[in-house]
């Protein structure tokens, strides 16, 4: 009979590290979704630059990586609570700063990434204020974690 493998130090304390700051990460985010307003555009600004500087890196854009985050930029700052906040405008600016990557980036590598990170925080800047928002962003941030945790 085999016996189990058993973990090594170094990949517990990793698991446990893990574990632990992806806790703090939720609480975060179920903060800044149940009090809204500029806490939640903060977070969704940082997931957004996030999401785009690493799609840079996935697609080899990585000299264009500024760029891309500036250009995103603005459309980020018109969601902001104080500015116009999630509407046809903010869509409109989201597609903008695509257009003017792909043109300067000469490759819609790029540019597809602005969509990718801006269309979500669209999304869940606009799900937010709504009548029942907070349940539906709390219900899609569950099926999102529910399905990387599964994976």
């Amino acid at each position: 009979m085999v016996e189990p493998a058993v973990p090594e130090s170094g990949k517990a304390n990793e698991l446990q590290t893990r574990i632990v700051v992806g806790l703090l990460l939720i609480a975060a985010a179920g903060l800044a979704v149940y009090f809204g307003g500029i806490l939640l555009w903060l977070l969704v600004v940082l997931m957004a630059l996030g999401i785009i500087s690493e799609w840079s890196g996935l697609t080899g854009r990585l000299e264009n990586r500024r760029l891309a985050m500036y250009a995103l930029s603005v459309p980020l700052a018109i969601m902001s609570p104080w500015a116009a906040g999630a509407s046809f405008l903010a869509l409109g600016l989201i597609i903008g700063a695509a257009m003017f990557v792909a043109v300067f980036d000469r490759s819609f590598k790029l540019a597809t990434g602005v969509f990718y990170a801006g269309l979500p925080a669209l999304a869940i800047v606009y799900l937010r204020d709504i009548d029942n928002g907070i349940l539906i962003v709390f219900w899609t941030l569950a099926l999102v974690w529910a399905t990387d945790i599964g994976a």
